[in-house]
């Protein structure tokens, strides 16, 4: 159906150097690519996709040393915030609402840092637990796009999105990594 590449969660320690090298080197020059858009997304809650797309984060900024912007789509939990212990007053919601071209300021501007090279773009939920801002998807691919132009790779942490956000994602990204738990329901 489409899948290119599979890893097993067990061999991940020993095939993720290799798998992060294919992602973000050109195949022309062996230079590493900018303004790249990886989507993390998942078949179902707790098949662990926040961690892989926080984990492949901080992994791309140590592998390539530029600055890397995780986003954390999450509207129900904010996980991310929550895995870094940092909040803020702006995040993804403030970045959506904009519309029009891309902003990359807007985007930096809004952006949390956890390290010079690992900024975060929050959940609205991160930024306001009690009364989270609406996600407003209609201008999700300008935003993505501020991101791009922003930051040399942006990681999407994407879970519990509606199949049409899914797809947006997927088709705006260079890279779209599903995470799954081989049952049925998530296979389908």
């Amino acid at each position: 159906i489409g899948a290119r590449h599979f890893m097993l969660k067990e061999n991940v320690r020993t095939n993720l150097p290799a798998v992060l090298r294919r992602l973000v080197l050109d195949e022309t020059d062996g230079a590493f690519g900018a303004g790249m858009l990886v989507s993390v997304l998942s078949a179902s809650g707790g098949c662990g996709s926040t961690t892989v797309a926080v984990n492949l984060a901080n992994e791309l900024q140590l592998a390539t040393s530029e600055q890397v912007l995780l986003v954390d789509m999450d509207a129900s939990y904010g996980a991310v915030g929550t895995y870094f212990g940092i909040g803020g007053g702006y995040g993804l919601a403030d970045v959506l609402k904009q519309g029009g071209s891309p902003d990359p300021q807007l985007v930096k501007s809004a952006s949390s840092v956890y390290t010079d090279d690992l900024h975060v773009l929050l959940s609205p939920v991160s930024v306001d637990f009690h009364t989270p801002a609406p996600l407003e998807m209609t201008s999700l691919a300008t935003a993505m796009e501020g991101c791009k132009q922003a930051y040399p790779f942006t990681v999407v942490d994407a879970p519990h999105i509606q199949p049409g956000v899914a797809g947006t994602l997927a088709t705006i990204s260079q890279v779209t990594l599903i995470g799954l738990q081989m049952t049925v329901k998530d296979i389908q």
